[in-house]
């Protein structure tokens, strides 16, 4: 039946087309001016070794429609020929979702009016800066109208030459939307099951799909679309018609608001069935990532002053319990509103996961005049009264003071993404809101559980060590892990936007310690504290000039055997047998830093990729990347790391967060 409906969509395909050729010279002229398609590569000077993405802007004018991949039953898709220098390669295109067009009874899947493909131009190693890549190709379009269809063949070309992979910023900007347009991958099979005539697809992993859907299968015979709308239980349910679902298909699921998804469907269990679970464990994974979060080297201090502060000032059992729950109440509601914050702007199309805002080098610097205050403060330099001074001199804060500090420290803890964390962040994105906001609080609760054991329970403070010089010490010697993190910040700020920006953002840092210097001049002069605040002022804020101007640089290629990643340089890699190690990191991202230093970096390891002709591919999402973005989202992950492992043949292996040489080398020589 199969080969029955392909040769009635062709005959009907060359129907309409005659039926246009029968037309008068006339008509054929007065209808070509319609179409309008250009080529548009990101940058003219595509780096060699790379990928460059290509926009191909097609607009055949207004009533006029052009075929989505699968065209239905009448039409064809874009085609494309193209004559490329040796060894240069483009992918086949990637196209938004369609929609559904009915004339006469026909029905077809259409893009109407201005569309943009989006392809890959793959320029291999080894080529020299300046050598010219002349692009040149056929795109052969069906444009169709209510009225009539009209076959064009349009050459296209772009003169490129190998450089530095400067991207054009009217691409940069094209490219960029019509990313924002494509089907997000999913890369997790959707489960679906038959009741009678309807087909039951459970969506409860797409937290942002909402209302009615409309389902296109990507196979050429796939049947007509399904149209459904989405329960609150995340159960979308439409009338099977002819939609050929056998053992399982690809599909893009559409909605009303642009966003689309792109699914493979495989025969499973109701939708709910499994989702009971899958919450549990990732809340359970959020309290054990929140608890590991306490002995990174920029909350451990933090922490580390507050459980001294109780020992200091021997507070009582009740001031003790309002401060435990300031903090947590503190540390839950930060956790939360940066995650409300990620699941809003995911939920207006933004391609965004968890500490996204360190992707700005602007808060990157104010993260790191936060952290020096605090390295000062350890150090003795000045007396603040929220976590120095009046914790560690008797000065009292109750709930007030125990939120601002549970803050502070969830605020200061995004950069660090360690175990268990990426698992139940990369869950919390796509479960129910109320589901991802439970985990995000249960990310906060194990943050600040090993404070609130201490302020809850007396026991647990009579067994702490007694008041002594000894806490000024420690305290001194806690400076030190956060003098460390304000560097590794000032180089994340240089990473991200260049060595100009990092100058003014020590610079700035320079300014406000200089203030805070000052500050503590007076109050060992026993100054009142608010008399130093309009100095302090002045200093912060022309600490805070520029940063608010800092922009990220442009992605430069790097000269190393790890290549950067790109969906189709993997896909190409592995469709030749190619063993591959894909690795999602960030600058700011210590856990993955660590990692690197340790276990991806040792010549030995690069010894025996090469020896085995594997390949590492990195992810770098230190700036926003929309394919990294994709690649972390197919995998259940909100953050990095995210360590793949795609052997020359077998299954998709997913490694722990934490590695190790062995374990690595391993993967390549069994």
């Amino acid at each position: 039946m199969g080969y029955a409906m392909n040769w009635a969509k062709a005959l009907l395909t060359a129907a309409l087309v005659a039926l246009w050729a029968a037309a008068t010279p006339a008509a054929a002229d007065t209808l070509a001016p319609h179409l309008a398609i250009r080529l548009l590569p990101l940058s003219a000077t595509p780096v060699s070794g790379k990928d460059t993405p290509l926009a191909i802007t097609i607009d055949p004018g207004a009533g006029w429609h052009i075929y989505w991949q699968n065209p239905g039953d009448s039409g064809y898709p874009p085609r494309f020929e193209w004559v490329v220098p040796k060894g240069v390669t483009i992918s086949a295109p990637q196209h938004p979702a369609p929609t559904r067009l009915e004339l006469g009874g026909i029905a077809m899947n259409v893009h109407s009016g201005p569309t943009v493909l989006l392809a890959r131009l793959r320029v291999p190693a080894g080529i020299a800066p300046g050598t010219p890549l002349d692009i040149a190709g056929t795109a052969d379009l069906l444009v169709c109208s209510e009225a009539s269809c009209v076959p064009q063949s349009v050459p296209l070309h772009a003169a490129l030459s190998v450089g530095d992979g400067r991207p054009d910023p009217q691409a940069r900007r094209l490219i960029a939307e019509a990313s924002q347009r494509l089907p997000q991958d999913i890369a997790a099979p959707v489960p679906f099951h038959v009741e009678g005539t309807m087909l039951h697809i459970d969506l409860s992993g797409l937290t942002t799909a909402r209302g009615t859907l409309t389902l296109f299968s990507s196979a050429a015979d796939g049947g007509e679309p399904g149209v459904g709308k989405m329960s609150d239980a995340g159960d979308l349910a439409m009338p099977l018609g002819t939609l050929k679902v056998g053992h399982g298909f690809d599909a893009v699921i559409a909605g009303a608001d642009g966003r689309a998804w792109a699914v493979h469907l495989a025969p499973g269990t109701p939708a709910g069935a499994g989702g009971a679970w899958r919450f549990w464990g990732a809340l359970g994974a959020a309290l054990l990532g929140g608890l590991v979060l306490n002995l990174m080297p920029c909350v451990f201090p933090i922490l580390s002053l507050k459980a001294m502060a109780l020992i200091r000032t021997g507070t009582g059992p009740a001031e003790a319990r309002a401060e435990a729950l300031g903090y947590l109440a503190g540390a839950c509601g930060a956790m939360m509103a940066l995650g409300g914050v990620v699941l809003a702007l995911r939920a207006g199309g933004a391609a965004v996961g968890w500490a996204f805002q360190l992707q700005s080098p602007s808060v990157v610097a104010v993260l790191l005049l936060l952290v020096l205050s605090i390295a000062l403060n350890l150090a003795g330099l000045f007396e603040l009264p929220t976590i120095g001074g009046s914790l560690m001199h008797g000065q009292r804060h109750g709930f007030v003071g125990g939120m601002g500090s549970g803050a502070l420290a969830a605020f200061i803890a995004t950069p660090c993404t360690g175990p268990f964390m990426a698992g139940a962040l990369g869950a919390a994105l796509v479960l129910p809101v109320a589901q991802a906001m439970a985990i995000f609080a249960g990310l906060g609760v194990g943050l600040a559980l090993p404070f609130l054991v201490i302020g809850l329970w007396e026991p647990a403070r009579r067994h702490m060590p007694r008041p002594g010089a000894w806490m000024n010490r420690l305290r001194h010697i806690l400076a030190i892990p956060m003098f460390a993190t304000a560097l590794g910040l000032a180089w994340l700020v240089g990473s991200e936007a260049g060595i100009a920006a990092m100058t003014v953002a020590l610079a700035g840092a320079l300014v406000l310690g200089l203030g805070l210097w000052w500050m503590g001049l007076r109050q060992r002069q026993l100054v009142a504290v608010w008399r130093c605040w309009p100095v302090l002022a002045g200093a912060l804020a022309l600490a805070l000039v520029g940063v608010g101007a800092m922009r990220p640089l442009a992605a430069v290629a790097g000269a190393s055997d790890v290549l950067p990643y790109s969906a189709a340089r993997l896909e190409d890699l592995r469709a030749h047998h190619r063993a591959v190690l894909v690795y999602a990191t960030a600058g700011w991202c210590l856990t993955c830093k660590v990692n690197e230093a340790t276990s991806l970096s040792p010549a030995s390891v690069h010894a025996a990729f090469a020896t085995h002709k594997a390949v590492m591919m990195e992810a770098d999402w230190t700036r926003s990347d929309p394919e990294v973005t994709k690649l972390l989202v197919a995998h259940g992950r909100a953050g990095v790391p995210l360590y793949l492992w795609y052997p020359a043949s077998g299954p998709l292996r997913e490694l722990p967060q934490v590695l190790t040489p062995d374990l690595v080398t391993r993967l390549v020589t069994g």
